[in-house]
């Protein structure tokens, strides 16, 4: 893989690491707006407005959303850009005509090679036929 091409796929993954990154923290940031790290005994962190939420169980909930989006947005970005990068490789690099080509002269000789057999086994059984021809069963 050539430089530049490496340089756009990196450029790729740290665009949809970044927006997994925003996404997540604006959840998390909402999350501590509804008085979620109240809910933790960090009331130190928690500015005195907050530390009276109506609902800071809801916030530690909305917290916890936030950092599995950031977690499952950030692994979708590796696996989506790593796959991607992948299938543009092989496609660059993997000569599918030729491959085929391979593949159809393989099946062409082993098919040959059965029909070769074939007549042997008829020729053969022709024969037996024939040599068993003048021989009779005596029954006694």
């Amino acid at each position: 893989m050539e430089t530049s091409e490496t340089l756009r796929w990196t450029a790729r993954y740290l665009a949809r690491w970044l927006l997994a990154a925003v996404v997540g923290g604006a959840i998390v940031v909402g999350g501590v707006a509804l008085g979620g790290l109240a809910e933790l005994g960090f009331y130190g962190l928690t500015p005195t407005a907050l530390r009276l939420a109506d609902a800071p169980a809801a916030g530690l909930a909305v917290i916890v959303v936030g950092l599995l989006v950031f977690r499952f947005g950030t692994a979708a970005a590796f696996i989506g850009v790593l796959v991607s990068a992948t299938e543009s490789q092989l496609r660059a690099t993997l000569d599918t005509e030729s491959l085929k080509s391979d593949i159809l002269s393989v099946l062409d000789e082993r098919l040959a090679e059965m029909h070769e057999e074939l007549a042997d086994t008829k020729r053969m059984v022709g024969e037996v036929k024939t040599s068993s021809a003048g021989f009779e069963f005596v029954d006694e």
